[in-house]
């Protein structure tokens, strides 16, 4: 998480059942505060997980699942057999590269809004950001401030409410890169020294066997029942295969509901 983010929802939604937020937290929390409050009500938990563990493979296999896994730091691998796999890496992990003609003669920086931090890199350069979902939005209106030119590509058809300084250009898509900058859809052109993409997270579930039955590729999982359930084997059950709703709400309401069905 980049040192200035603030969370873009209220406080109530941020908010898990039965777990409280603390009372003199603001409205539109700190990430400081929001990760205090998550090691918090991990801290009951704790004895339930088993850290510093990579899961290699997950297979169905004689009416159970087994599951595969790594000690990260012994490099020791394990093998156990469950009832019931919940699959909870939802898809904010796995960063989305557009495919962009010519982007391997830039001789620029070129990162993804995963690997943003801070903006004092970005001081007095000229910034391409890639992307106006919240992350596009967010992180443009706090590099504008510092940058020389911010640049921003995106194809929302709706003007922005944010009010950007006169150093901020809205631009289309990109149809190119050059060396040392990039042609856009509607002919034009700009200088640029770094792109950031802000265009989202593939699902990606690398360790799941065909023998799980399902199918997944960069956009979706499938056959799911209500975005949760493994329609082929329904002892099989995914958290956070949604993209827009109030995660920490969604999340709850799905561990919740799965475990009344149990």
């Amino acid at each position: 998480m980049y040192k200035s983010l603030r969370t873009n929802l209220p406080k109530p939604t941020m908010e898990l059942k039965d777990f409280p937020l603390p009372e003199d937290a603001p409205s539109f929390m700190t990430w400081e505060t929001v990760y205090k409050y998550i090691q918090g009500y991990v801290k009951h938990l704790e004895k339930h997980i088993k850290f510093l563990h990579n899961v290699i493979l997950v297979s169905r296999e004689q009416n159970a699942w087994k599951v595969k896994y790594q000690n990260v730091i012994t490099g020791e691998r394990f093998e156990e057999e469950f009832d019931f796999v919940f699959i909870g890496t939802g898809h904010f992990n796995k960063p989305n590269y557009p495919d962009i003609p010519e982007e391997e003669l830039f001789t620029g920086t070129i990162i993804h809004s995963h690997d943003y931090k801070e903006r004092d890199r970005y001081k007095d350069r000229r910034v391409l950001i890639v992307g106006a979902g919240p992350s596009g939005l967010d992180i443009a209106i706090n590099v504008v401030n510092v940058a020389k030119t911010l640049v921003h590509s995106h194809h929302f058809r709706a003007p922005l409410k944010t009010v950007f300084p006169e150093n901020y250009i809205r631009k289309p898509d990109i149809k190119e890169f050059s060396a040392t900058g990039v042609v856009f859809e509607d002919g034009s052109y700009e200088d640029i020294d770094d792109v950031i993409y802000c265009t989202g997270y593939q699902y990606y579930y690398p360790f799941l066997d065909k023998s799980c039955g399902v199918e997944w590729n960069q956009e979706c999982v499938k056959p799911l029942h209500k975005c949760i359930v493994n329609i082929n084997q329904p002892t099989m059950l995914f958290l956070g295969c949604i993209s827009r709703a109030c995660l920490f709400l969604a999340l709850d309401a799905q561990v919740r509901q799965d475990m009344l069905r149990r």
